[in-house]
């Protein structure tokens, strides 16, 4: 045993008081595979003009049973620092400096010449590391939020950051093959005349771009590689964590390392490109709901679908810090970016709430946006979420906030963390929001003048916030009483867990889609023969991946579904997907875009939701 090992067990490493505008630097020694994980940690200043590092960018995962870092002092002692398994994964495969190319078109299989990202598979000493998770003081709340402040520069100056996916398993390959091949196809020509129908493609032979890509969806013997993908995307929960919207967006490159593999972002988001172009995409979310045929395939949809909208928000990132940007473009940045990112963020996850905020922190410092807050861990989670939906206020100046807020699903529902009616729940599940807020799902609304129809007149609202009260004060006015309403109607929808209906004609012509354009035997044989290049052996035993029992769960609670209304002076007809009661009001407050019900308490009103 060393001396190192022995040391190790019985000093916990204790952190020092880090300097203003500091980080901590992680220097990775390295090691044989079954050897202890030694580092050093040295603060650095982010104003150095010679700063060089890379991030990582990983999940914590499970946290037990915990892994030892020994850190080495600068006096020669030793103390170790816990860690989580798949951080230690992390560091074991990275120290070995060696990143292998599993794509078999690439020339590296024939010379060596490599052309992934060989000049980054350097990650031990000299070479600098950040990691969140070692060199923030994570039981210091102060230090933790004066870090999460600097997100921004951390990300923007490192010059890599590296996407961690796990240890390899039986998946692997198969997946990133795939990733691949579908990149290769953005190669291709987008589309073809009748007389140009094949295209040269190197040494693989002619083959035609929608040719290929229906042929790997609707050919049985590529169904294994679907699967790999789907659970490569799905079974890794870094794709969903809230804190990697701005790890990718704000970093200058973005390599990809799943067990000893590596590749880029850029190749994940040419696959994404040739997925969706020509209305693939949608080819085969048609052909899959009549029949389920391409079930295998929804993982991989949803996958992509982050790729692209990931990479969109960076591109708008990137631009804006281009001289080029229009100024309309950049008013129009400014002034709905929070609004846009909060709506679109609702889709990733944090242990901690705050984080649902606090991630996308340094994408508006970015954008170059006013921030009236900052990162707060001690303070409560209430607090926060209200100052956020003023900060959305101040920049919008209209009550758009309002419409965040999650759907009440009984009459006397208590919200969680203590808000008021009025805050918008930035961390409620998906299925719990109203409709008005799933359109900032959509990444091009970022580049909209503006969100929804101001039914109130397009005025400007004057609201004042009163965070001990938990109150706000608007004006608006009153239209009608809700008088009569109906039991709950449900939406009864294929693929959610519900029934349907059967409809008499089952939309053949969309199962169709995939096959409307015919190929040639030869053609078939051809493009089977150019897949197989690409993928190799098939995966065998694969099974498509299926959601959890929570997440069957999640998305099947269909609350009090519709409820029908009629008012009483005016008799209006109307539905509300709230649990509203007779004697709710119908109103208008003016900067709100949609008309709401509201119920008085007291002397106050309870916003119960919109209309």
């Amino acid at each position: 045993m060393t001396k190192t090992q022995s040391m190790a067990p019985n000093l916990a490493y204790e952190y020092a008081a880090l300097p203003r505008r500091s980080i901590r630097l992680l220097r990775l020694r390295a090691g044989s595979p079954d050897s202890p994980l030694i580092c050093s940690l040295r603060d650095e200043s982010l104003d150095a003009p010679d700063i060089q590092y890379k991030a990582l960018s990983y999940c914590w995962g499970d946290d037990r049973p915990q892994s030892r870092l020994l850190v080495e002092g600068e006096a020669n002692e030793t103390s170790y620092l816990p860690i989580r398994p798949n951080l230690a994964a992390a560091l074991h495969q990275l120290r070995t400096n060696t990143l292998a190319c599993c794509d078999l078109s690439c020339p590296c299989d024939a010379d060596g010449n490599c052309t992934h990202p060989a000049e980054d598979s350097r990650f031990t000493s000299p070479v600098a590391l950040w990691i969140d998770a070692v060199c923030i003081n994570q039981s210091d709340l102060d230090e933790r939020s004066r870090q999460v402040a600097l997100m921004h520069e951390i990300y923007t100056k490192a010059t890599v950051v590296i996407a961690w996916f796990g240890p390899l398993d039986e998946y692997t390959i198969h997946a990133l093959r795939m990733v691949h091949g579908f990149a290769r196809l953005g190669e291709l020509p987008r589309c073809a005349t009748r007389s140009g129908d094949k295209v040269e493609e190197g040494k693989r032979g002619s083959v035609k771009l929608t040719t290929v890509r229906r042929h790997v969806a609707i050919n049985p013997n590529f169904t294994p590689s679907w699967i790999a993908l789907g659970h490569f995307f799905a079974d890794n929960h870094w794709w969903e964590r809230m804190w990697i919207v701005q790890e990718i967006v704000l970093a200058r490159r973005v390599i990809m390392v799943a067990g000893p593999f590596g590749t880029t972002w850029a190749r994940f988001v040419q696959a994404s490109e040739a997925f969706h172009q020509d209305s693939f995409y949608e080819q085969l979310c048609e052909a899959t709901l009549p029949t389920g045929e391409f079930a295998h395939i929804w993982p991989v949809i949803a996958g992509f679908l982050r790729v692209q909208g990931l990479e969109r928000v960076r591109s708008f990132v990137t631009d804006s810090n281009t001289v080029a940007m229009r100024n309309s473009d950049m008013a129009v940045a400014q002034k709905l970016s929070v609004m846009h990112l909060l709506g679109w963020a609702f889709r990733y996850k944090a242990t901690n709430p705050r984080d649902k905020v606090y991630g996308i922190f340094g994408i508006l410092k970015a954008l170059r946006a006013t921030l009236h807050i900052q990162p707060r861990y001690e303070g409560p989670v209430c607090e926060v979420y209200m100052q956020t939906a003023k900060l959305i206020y101040d920049q919008t100046g209209d009550l758009s906030f309002i419409e965040a807020v999650e759907n009440n699903r009984v009459v006397n529902h208590v919200r969680r963390f203590g808000l008021p009616s009025w805050t918008p729940d930035f961390a409620a599940p998906n299925n719990l929001l109203p409709i008005s807020w799933a359109r900032l799902a959509d990444t091009a609304s970022l580049y909209r003048e503006s969100w929804a129809p101001h039914w109130s007149g397009g005025e400007k609202s004057r609201c004042v916030f009163d965070f001990t009260a938990k109150a706000i004060t608007v004006q608006g006015f009153r239209i009608d009483t809700i008088q009569i309403l109906s039991e709950p109607v449900h939406d009864e929808i294929s693929g959610t867990g519900t029934t349907t209906a059967k409809l008499a004609d089952p939309l053949p012509v969309y199962h169709k889609r995939l096959d409307s354009v015919p190929s040639e035997d030869e053609d078939a044989e051809e493009t089977e023969r150019s897949w197989h290049s690409v993928l190799g052996a098939a995966l065998e035993n694969s099974q498509a991946w299926v959601p959890t029992q929570d997440g069957i769960a999640a998305n099947d609670d269909r609350g009090p579904g519709h409820r029908h209304f009629q008012t009483g002076r005016h008799g209006f007809i109307g539905f509300t997907q709230v649990a509203a009661c007779v004697g709710d009001e119908i109103c208008w407050l003016i900067g709100l875009g949609f008309p709401c019900i509201l119920r008085r308490e007291g002397r106050a009103w309870k916003f119960v939701g919109l209309w």
